[in-house]
């Protein structure tokens, strides 16, 4: 059974992406269950996650700083492109 590209992360990790394109991009969960992506499938990951960095992950009055959930996104975004 292949892995997907999330493995390496801690479960309650694996919620979030599943949620974030389940909301954002639903056509695209089938994605999260695959470990080899070509590039179009990992700049398409990393693009939803990214719109939800930007909507939901900074610090209201610093938003060039991540919140706690900006920092977990910011893995998720890692780790796709890793």
């Amino acid at each position: 059974m292949k892995k997907s590209i999330f493995h390496r992360l801690e479960r309650a990790e694996l919620r979030i992406p599943r949620d974030v394109v389940e909301r954002r991009s639903p056509d695209l969960l089938g994605l999260l269950q695959l470990e080899d992506l070509d590039r179009a499938a990992v700049e398409s990951l990393r693009s939803v996650l990214a719109n939800e960095l930007i909507d939901y992950g900074f610090l209201k009055d610093r938003d060039d700083v991540p919140n706690p959930y900006g920092e977990i996104l910011e893995s998720l975004i890692d780790a796709v492109g890793s």
